[in-house]
């Protein structure tokens, strides 16, 4: 912790930067969800359709994931 105070002032703007982008795409993702009804294909989807939807379940775990990693761990240092 070898920082100034203008450095750790500077990481804390980022971060909280950060979670403004983090609030974003989880409401991104959240409308996703319920655009697809919770990733469930209709009965009539192909199956290209059916592995776009299994891609985005995919895809908002992995973000929603990383979101919790960094505010709940890596921000909670700062």
């Amino acid at each position: 912790m070898d920082q100034t105070p203008e450095d750790r002032a500077a990481i804390r703007s980022l971060i909280s930067e950060l979670e403004g982008e983090h609030d974003a795409a989880g409401k991104i993702i959240k409308r996703i969800i319920k655009e697809t009804d919770d990733f469930i294909p209709p009965d009539y989807a192909c199956p290209t359709v059916k592995a776009v939807y299994l891609k985005l379940h995919e895809l908002s775990d992995d973000v929603f994931l990383h979101i919790a990693k960094e505010n709940s761990v890596l921000f909670k240092r700062y």
